[in-house]
């Protein structure tokens, strides 16, 4: 995660991981429920998916800006 957000991604996973499985604890769904953990990577797919974009075809760009 230091590659995608250094310490505000960490943060925020946990908070939402930790909110998640409160809540499913307060629901009594623990059985059927996704744990927070599993759920919250959906949180960091949009920068990991920036980092393949980066990998495989954005290091080839030499300018970002049109002219």
């Amino acid at each position: 995660m230091a590659i995608i957000g250094g310490a505000i991604f960490p943060l925020l996973y946990g908070l939402l991981a930790e909110s998640i499985n409160v809540s499913n604890e307060a629901t009594a769904a623990l059985a059927t429920a996704k744990t927070g953990n599993q759920i919250a990577y959906l949180m960091l797919l949009p920068a990991y998916l920036m980092i393949f974009f980066f990998a495989h075809k954005g290091h080839k760009y030499t300018s970002w800006s049109r002219k």
